[in-house]
């Protein structure tokens, strides 16, 4: 009975923590909101990531993606848009819920392990965008563009590439700023 006294306060502290960086995640696509869009309404860079992506690590993958998951339908809020549940499914709960990929890969004292995880994370951000995009939005490529590959590649390269670079310079630094404190 008093071993679980511990887990419970963990468990607790994590659940705490899951809720403060889901906040943190949509204040800052919020705010993204604001920034010069993609032609088809999509976004440059989604910093929504950092916070996601940092309390994966914090916590283990499979916390991340369960909060990446839950952060993915609200960021359907932010931005509703969806013209089939498939599509639903790879945009929204699936493609944030690969946040969490870096819990399972990122050894939290290795900038390297980090760095390959965020890489990681997006690449498989990437492929649920991708198949979205070649399934259900081709109807929306230019008429000089054949290949619905190419157009969802390049169109979902656009704002996947700036995020990777952005989480690869940042949540390394706010990483060691959080084992700073907690040591």
């Amino acid at each position: 009975m008093i071993r679980d006294v511990p887990v419970k306060a963990l468990r607790r502290k994590m659940l705490a923590e899951a809720g403060v960086m889901l906040a943190l995640a949509f204040v800052l696509e919020y705010i993204t909101m604001f920034l010069p869009k993609l032609p088809q309404g999509g976004k440059f860079v989604s910093l929504g990531m950092v916070p996601l992506i940092i309390f994966s690590i914090r916590w283990g993958g499979r916390a991340g993606m369960l909060a990446g998951a839950a952060f993915g339908l609200l960021y359907y809020q932010l931005d509703p848009f969806f013209i089939h549940p498939v599509q639903f499914i790879l945009d929204y709960p699936l493609a944030f819920s690969m946040a969490g990929v870096a819990g399972f890969v990122v050894r939290k004292d290795s900038h390297r392990s980090m760095q390959a995880g965020i890489i990681l994370t997006m690449a498989l951000r990437f492929i649920c965008h991708l198949m979205s995009g070649v399934i259900f939005f081709k109807a929306f490529m230019p008429g000089n563009i054949q290949n619905p590959w190419i157009y969802s590649a390049v169109y979902n390269g656009m704002f996947i590439v700036p995020t990777a670079i952005v989480c690869c310079f940042i949540v390394p630094y706010i990483n060691r700023r959080f084992e700073m404190k907690a040591g």
